[in-house]
């Protein structure tokens, strides 16, 4: 029997200026079916009183942290994970619902199964194909920390997440080290649900900033086979997401779309223009600071 202190699982959550929805998730998390867990909430600098939120939650399994500084994914994720004290740790985020039997699916799974990861299906709250909302899903096996799990002496070992990947694919990049020593399985009923998000010009562009560290995982994993069924696609090896050149070069395709459903989505448009020149300017500038060619 594990030690009544020690729980069996830790469940990290990292979050910015979303305490209203982490509020929704940590109850959520309340509903699992499997208890033997802590919730590790790590909060990177926000300004929405995500504490004061949080304080009037009453279970002992909740424990908050704040950085002292902004630390980007990374940093605050290895924050999380230096205060998780289960055997396995699951991953997931502020604007997500984990379905109540998550829990006990992954342990279901680390039971059954010689491996030393898990990532989970994640699916979309509610369907959308406007182009003014932003949809996360997983259905084949990516890495995503919205819902994933690892052995916490596997973490240990690998020495938690890279701090460089500060604005994502932290996940992506630990998940590519993990392979080299053991099996990550793909379960797809462990489920999370993941909200459906209203883009907005600064998502946009923070959306666009996030290409850099897609240069940064080809550069470091440069010949895993986890890029020719997850990553952005590359023709010849070189052009990284060559969609982008029709998007710039015959922006009309952007009007004729049919995810044009609303006046927002067109409104939209320019902003998306926009956003996709300065995602190839964050592509090109990683690249030369990477020594990689992507164009």
């Amino acid at each position: 029997m594990p030690h009544p202190e020690i729980p069996a699982a830790s469940v990290t959550i990292i979050s910015r200026n979303m305490g209203t929805s982490l509020l929704e998730c940590v109850y959520a998390l309340f509903k699992q079916t499997f208890t033997d867990f802590e919730i590790i909430v790590v909060d990177d600098r926000s300004t929405d009183g995500t504490r004061e939120i949080l304080a009037g939650v009453a279970d002992s399994r909740v424990r908050y942290f704040r950085n002292d500084r902004r630390l980007g994914y990374g940093g605050t994720r290895n924050l999380a994970l230096k205060e998780a004290r289960g055997r396995y740790v699951f991953f997931t985020d502020a604007d997500c619902l984990p379905d109540t039997e998550w829990i006990q699916k992954g342990i279901a799974v680390y039971e059954s199964q010689d491996c030393i990861g898990i990532v989970g299906k994640t699916l979309p709250m509610r369907d959308s194909t406007r182009r003014s909302e932003r949809l996360v899903l997983n259905k084949d096996g990516r890495f995503m920390t919205c819902n994933m799990s690892m052995k916490r002496e596997v973490l240990e070992e690998l020495g938690g997440f890279d701090t460089a990947f500060d604005v994502g694919q932290e996940d992506v990049e630990l998940g590519l080290r993990a392979l080299k020593l053991g099996k990550i399985i793909f379960a797809q009923d462990m489920i999370v649900y993941h909200r459906v998000e209203r883009y907005t010009v600064k998502r946009l562009f923070t959306d666009a900033r996030r290409y850099k560290t897609q240069v940064m995982i080809f550069k470091r994993h440069p010949d895993s086979d986890y890029h020719l069924r997850h990553s952005p696609p590359r023709v010849r090896g070189i052009f990284l997401k060559p969609e982008d050149w029709w998007i710039i070069f015959c922006p009309i395709i952007l009007f004729r779309s049919p995810s044009n459903q609303s006046l927002r989505d067109f409104f939209m448009i320019p902003s998306i223009y926009a956003a996709t020149i300065y995602r190839r300017f964050i592509i090109w500038k990683t690249a030369l600071k990477e020594r990689v060619l992507l164009i």
